[in-house]
């Protein structure tokens, strides 16, 4: 016979059943058109299980886990990167604001935070293109010490080095980050167009409304009949 489990919400607390669960109150089960509530030791056991799961204990575990809630969203809960390596400075952030601010003159509290939030994803996509140049960075120092190491290895050989200039010219494969890379990137990328995109075309619906909405009338002044 199939058990149908359903959420039993608190109504004071307006909590879910996940909730509920660390709440004692537990699940109805509904069994051949009966309900039936959990009973209170099956209650206690999943109160004692779940002080059991405290979750990463090690700060590695706690930086991993911490590492997934952005992994698949360019950092999606942090605006602003606060460590030293992430080359990001709050004073950066805020004259960043302030400049796209200054070209979107919003007025009200709508405009105000869809400004906001265009300032967030650009903020982003910018983060994306710093990757970009940063993987190409990479793959060129990694091209750099592959080529010292060669020369120190075929010092004192008869083996002939190439010349410089066309060492250099074998770098041009390397302006573009590994294909891989690269898709995710791009992925990113279209994604945070599409999303700049729906915000702009909204914000100029709301400021092209504001403009168009009558002014208040004029107020003309009462001056009563002419004495002449």
């Amino acid at each position: 016979m199939t058990t149908i489990q359903t959420p039993l919400i608190n109504e004071e607390y307006g909590a879910n059943e996940d909730c509920q669960a660390s709440q004692g109150t537990g699940y109805r089960s509904i069994r051949e058109g009966r309900q039936t509530n959990t009973s209170a030791k099956k209650i206690d056991s999943n109160r004692r299980n779940s002080q059991k799961s405290t979750g990463p204990r090690t700060l590695r575990g706690k930086k991993m886990s911490s590492a997934n809630s952005f992994k698949h969203g360019v950092f999606a809960k942090c605006v602003l990167i606060r460590d030293p390596d992430g080359n990001e400075s709050q004073a950066e952030y805020d004259n960043f604001y302030a400049l796209l601010r200054q070209q979107y003159m919003p007025v009200g509290s709508r405009e105000e935070g869809l400004v906001s939030e265009i300032v967030d994803l650009s903020w982003r996509k910018r983060r994306v293109l710093r990757c970009e140049t940063g993987q190409i960075d990479l793959r060129l120092a990694d091209h750099r010490y592959r080529r010292q190491h060669m020369k120190v290895s075929l010092e004192g050989s008869h083996t002939a080095l190439e010349p410089a200039a066309e060492l250099e010219s074998l770098t041009d494969h390397l302006l573009l980050p590994p294909n891989e890379e690269a898709d995710k990137l791009l992925r990113y990328e279209n994604m945070f167009n599409k999303q700049l995109r729906h915000l702009n075309a909204e914000l100029d619906r709301l400021q092209q409304r504001r403009k168009e909405a009558p002014g208040p009338a004029p107020i003309t002044a009462d001056l009563g009949p002419s004495k002449y």
